[in-house]
């Protein structure tokens, strides 16, 4: 049990019979788990239900019981919230305003009706008193939130106008060909990415450090612009409509500077943007400059597009693109069976190798994808050689048997006659 000290006065008088008949014992309950909360780390003080037994006055405030628990268990008083009925008050003033109360005794005694006591809230022997973490009310935390949005607003608007003074500006963009001048400060390009940071670190003998300059002869104006613009704004206002081409501009120099989020932005900008005479370029841009969701995008918008895309002449030229559906069915194998869309998209890369052999055996992407996928292979082959009829496959034990049977068959067939489509008979042709 613990006893909740009073204040000074009553603890010098001591307590005398009549005191103690003023004294009552009451449970303080956590409502949920009480933490102590860092930006680090966090730790679960007093579990959920916890009780702890507590003593005091009648008539004493409950701000000592405030203190004495968070004392107790490694809280801060400010995190904790106490319920009896209702909330129990515990009005915090400064040291100044506390002289003051203290000298006037009117103040004091106004003071002394904004704090609860056992008494005032009616408090019985053996009650429970709920302790929980303190909470904003739905007005306060909305208040709260706006707030932080128009500070930040107004942050961004501040460091936006920066790009209006090049007096203040200490580095220089030097730009494609032309080595077009685009200039800004180095505090803002530190603060965005670790490749700048690192460049110009003092001890870092970079040459960029010390000249303040920085060759970007890979792109052009307009996506250093828009780079800039992302850092004095973390936004690009024309993002939305950007076209392709500048969509993978902004992919290649958020490669080159390792700024992942503006890839992300320029990634969920790309995915609406999207269609048969862009999604050709857009794959194989994400696919080289590591941009995975704008690359699964691009090939769910294939596989549903597939009609339209397959007649799409710089598709048909890209044949990595039917190596990659390819390989997306066949890792999703199991879930592609059930689909009617994988069906048909499977079917149609099929045709398409069909049709065009020739130039599929001579793109690097597809051999090498045959080569390390015998099974696939064996598929395409089976494919061409019953003409082709493609066939969905079951995942159970069954469907792989009918499928050793019907290719053991097929080679059988092929060994007894001429040509043979997968090897077999003297002199059988290879595809």
């Amino acid at each position: 049990m613990a006893q909740v000290a009073a204040d000074a006065n009553a603890n010098q008088a001591g307590y005398n019979g009549n005191q103690v008949t003023h004294q009552l014992d009451f449970i303080v309950k956590a409502g949920e788990d009480l933490i102590l909360e860092g930006k680090e780390r966090t730790y679960i003080r007093v579990r959920a239900g916890t009780p702890y037994t507590c003593v005091m006055l009648k008539s004493q405030r409950f701000a000592s019981l405030f203190r004495h628990y968070a004392k107790k268990h490694g809280l801060r008083k400010e995190d904790l919230a106490y319920y009896f009925v209702d909330g129990l008050r515990n009005e915090h003033l400064s040291s100044a305003v506390s002289v003051c109360v203290t000298a006037i005794a009117p103040l004091r005694a106004l003071f002394a009706l904004c704090q609860d006591t056992p008494e005032s809230v009616n408090l019985q022997p053996r009650d429970e008193v709920i302790v929980r973490r303190r909470r904003l009310s739905p007005a306060a935390a909305g208040r709260a939130t706006e707030e932080a949005a128009e500070a930040r607003d107004r942050f961004i608007s501040h460091l936006a106008g920066m790009r209006e003074c090049p007096e203040h500006m200490d580095v220089t963009f030097c730009v494609g060909e032309s080595r077009q001048e685009l200039r800004a400060h180095k505090f803002v390009l530190v603060a965005h990415a670790d490749y700048f940071k690192n460049m110009f670190k003092p001890a870092g003998g970079m040459l960029e450090a010390n000249v303040g300059r920085i060759d970007v002869p890979d792109h052009d104006v307009a996506t250093v612009r828009r780079m800039l613009e992302y850092f004095y704004t973390n936004q690009i206002a024309d993002l939305a409509r950007c076209t392709a081409e500048e969509f993978v501009a902004l992919l290649s120099i958020s490669e080159q500077y390792q700024l992942q989020h503006l890839k992300e932005l320029t990634e969920t900008a790309a995915k609406r943007r999207l269609s048969t005479s862009n999604v050709a370029g857009l794959l194989v841009a994400s696919d080289l400059l590591s941009a995975p969701g704008l690359y699964a995008a691009c090939l769910r918008f294939v596989r549903i597009n597939m009609h339209e895309c397959a007649n799409d002449e710089m598709l048909n030229l890209y044949k990595g693109l039917y190596a990659a559906c390819l390989r997306f069915v066949r890792i999703n194998m199991h879930d592609c069976a059930k689909d009617e869309l994988c069906k048909e998209q499977y079917a149609t890369c099929l045709r398409f190798v069909r049709c065009n052999m020739h130039d599929c055996a001579n793109d690097e992407n597809f051999r090498a994808e045959m080569m390390t996928n015998p099974e696939l292979s064996m598929k395409i082959i089976k494919y061409i050689s019953d003409g082709g009829v493609a066939e969905p496959e079951s995942a159970g034990a069954a469907g792989q048997s009918n499928k050793r049977r019907r290719v053991e068959n097929q080679a059988a067939a092929n060994g007894g006659g001429g040509a043979a489509a997968g090897g077999g008979g003297g002199g059988g042709a290879h595809p």
